[in-house]
């Protein structure tokens, strides 16, 4: 089928079950075809479905939603659930001197206790709890390590921090 000048195509791989094993973007399928034919995942592939949008928003939008819905095997960017922005009630912990750190694990362990903060969701990414504290990333970065030594957060490498299981 040839590619529509200008726009943008989502495609999705499935199994023969009509699982599916990865989901994308692209203004370009049979480029995106040839380099996912060296993945190892692609022998499991047995259909390739394709639907095509106006723009890139459009289509960036809808690649999320059918990532965070279906669940592709293969995809981890945005293939999981997100905590609550670091809350805006949160207090300043600027002027709490050496145990900013300390403070910092403590709000953070009441929003999962409290049940806030689900099982497996994604945390806010350092930068912003430390933006929602007032506190520098040393601080906030200590207070991440803190949490991952007393099994509150885990770290899924280059996606960031997850609440665990409690």
């Amino acid at each position: 089928m040839p590619e529509p000048a200008g726009r943008i195509a989502l495609y999705r791989y499935l199994d023969a079950d009509g699982h599916p094993l990865y989901i994308g973007i692209t203004s370009h399928p049979e480029d995106r075809r040839k380099a996912h034919a060296r993945m190892p995942w692609a022998r499991n592939a047995a259909s390739l479905t394709t639907e095509w949008y106006d723009t890139d928003a459009e289509a960036s939008a809808a690649e999320i939603l059918a990532i965070r819905t279906e669940r592709p095997i293969y995809n981890d960017a945005e293939n999981f659930d997100r905590v609550p922005a670091a809350p805006t009630t949160w207090p300043s912990l600027a002027t709490a001197g050496p145990r900013k750190a300390a403070k910092l694990v403590e709000l953070i362990r009441t929003e999962i206790d409290e049940g806030n903060w689900p099982s497996g969701h994604q945390i806010p990414a350092p930068r912003d709890l430390a933006a929602a504290v007032e506190i520098g990333l040393g601080a906030t970065s200590h207070a991440i390590q803190l949490l991952r030594r007393q099994r509150y957060v885990y770290r899924y490498k280059s996606f960031g921090y997850f609440v665990c299981e409690r």
